[in-house]
């Protein structure tokens, strides 16, 4: 036994399957980081989808008030002309023009501003953390293996110990945990619905 040399051949990994083996573990890995960051934004985006449409929406409501605008000034135009044969001076129609330019220019200040309103809260939405549904119920049910073993050494301890107190801070402790579960499920099951 002592001149028997010990065959380490199956235990080595082989040299192709040693350069492929972090290679695979590196794609996957990068590709379930994609799947992620995938998923977070797809979340952001349909919490988003409401505001963006509601900001579509407004954005052509003014599109249209603004064009019913210019179609009133040019029917009012007309019917001055019609009504009234004066005609404008150089200095009148530019004075009409400038009041419609200004018109013009604090609708578009106007959309500026509501577009630079809706990119900041872009940006702020950025800045939060997302949690995708699996991390939310495994961190439950974390918190439900923690509170079920709070439960278990205090039950131990009264049975031990025999005292009043421990079981009413026993009482209170569990009544305060079943409280806060139910507490952060309603308001979970409230916001995913």
């Amino acid at each position: 036994m002592a001149n028997r040399k010990y065959d380490y051949s199956d235990e080595a990994p082989r040299p192709a399957e040693a350069g492929k083996t972090p290679e695979v573990t590196a794609e996957e890995a990068r590709r379930q980081r994609l799947e992620q960051r995938n998923d977070a934004l797809a979340n952001e985006f349909r919490k988003l989808k409401p505001e963006i449409a509601d900001a579509h929406r407004k954005l052509n409501g003014l599109i249209e008030g603004i064009g019913a605008y210019a179609d009133t000034m040019r029917n009012l135009h007309d019917l001055l002309k019609t009504s009234f044969p004066v005609r404008f001076t150089e200095n009148d129609r530019q004075a009409l023009l400038d009041g419609i330019n200004a018109i013009a220019d604090s609708a578009i200040s106007h959309i500026r501003k509501e577009r630079e309103k809706a990119a900041g809260e872009i940006q702020h939405n950025d800045s939060r953390v997302s949690m995708t549904q699996t991390t939310f119920w495994c961190m439950i049910a974390l918190l439900l293996i923690l509170a079920a073993f709070f439960a278990l050494v205090i039950f131990a301890n009264v049975r031990l110990l025999h005292s009043g107190i421990l079981t009413g801070i026993t009482v209170i402790h569990a009544g305060l945990i079943a409280v806060t579960l139910a507490t952060v499920s309603f308001v979970f099951y409230k916001r995913k619905h």
